[in-house]
């Protein structure tokens, strides 16, 4: 079963730049292994009417940054430690 999530969207088209929807859509829902995945991502105006019924979670105030994986670490600074 898909499901929706209403927000603003910070996202990389196919050529890998950077895009920020003000008003976007993210949809996830299984694929044919039944792992979730993210099935459509945009403006909502475009993509809401592709997905009629789909339970929607409206998140205004906040952004979706999806498959963004933040990898970093911070070396320990025990001499910064009280």
């Amino acid at each position: 079963m898909n499901k929706a999530y209403r927000a603003s969207l910070l996202r990389f088209d196919s050529a890998g730049h950077a895009v920020f929807d003000t008003d976007g859509l993210l949809v996830v829902g299984p694929n044919a292994a039944g792992v979730q995945v993210v099935q459509a991502v945009g403006a909502y105006s475009a993509v809401a009417p592709q997905y009629p019924g789909v339970p929607t979670e409206h998140l205004p105030g906040r952004i979706i940054a999806p498959a963004f994986v933040d990898m970093h670490t911070h070396y320990p600074r025990p001499d910064l430690l009280a």
